[in-house]
């Protein structure tokens, strides 16, 4: 696409507090969906309506029941949210205007196409059905940690304002996604000078790996 000349954008997003805000009722439903063992499927919603945190401070003692969330540090944790996210996915599939990949809480969505003007009027159409899926499903998108990038080899660059629940995003050249910088005509200098940057393992740390290998 970007050989022929045509424009890629790609809005990066975070849920916030995704983990801890995670709703209960979306958790169940996505597992339902699963055709999960019916009397796991009730343990585990069991486990995440009947939880209370205590706290104690000095001789007071405070008692509150969670409502929300996944409990942190649990083997099932990842797995629930995932859930929750893949209904995302399948939500977004059906228009299939955009590709969307997320790990964990984090996503990027991809629009591409010869018109930018297009491709632009798809990312807002993206955009307002992931702030309607968050609403339904009690989550929010950060809109201080969400950036777009616009991909293109020609000249023209866009200055359309793109907005995440009336809040308008903001453009960038170059984001770090997963550990790896993208910039916006996709030359990876930015991404190589990081590499470059960290730090590297010395020789004895090659003789000593060698050594254990049993070579």
């Amino acid at each position: 696409m970007l050989m022929k000349g045509g424009h890629v954008v790609t809005v990066f997003l975070d849920i916030d507090a995704a983990f801890s805000k995670a709703s209960i009722n979306s958790m169940v439903g996505a597992l339902t969906e699963t055709n999960c063992n019916k009397a796991v499927s009730l343990w585990i919603e069991l486990m995440l309506r009947d939880r209370t945190v205590l706290s104690r401070w000095g001789d007071s003692t405070a008692t509150v029941t969670v409502t929300k969330g996944t409990p942190q540090g649990g083997i099932l944790s990842p797995i629930l949210w995932n859930l929750v996210m893949n209904d995302l996915l399948k939500e977004m599939d059906r228009y299939r205007t955009c590709e969307v990949f997320c790990y964990a809480d984090d996503l990027a969505m991809v629009m591409c196409g010869v018109d930018l003007n297009t491709v632009l009027d798809l990312a807002q159409q993206a955009l307002n059905r992931l702030v309607e899926w968050a609403g339904k499903n009690e989550l929010t998108f950060s809109a201080s940690k969400t950036v777009a990038m616009h991909l293109t080899r020609t000249r023209k660059r866009t200055t359309r304002v793109l907005k995440l629940s009336n809040k308008s995003i903001t453009w960038v050249e170059n984001f770090k996604y997963l550990g790896v910088i993208f910039d916006h005509r996709l030359n990876w200098n930015a991404q190589v000078e990081n590499v470059k940057k960290g730090p590297r393992p010395s020789c004895l740390h090659y003789v000593t790996v060698w050594a254990n290998s049993g070579a």
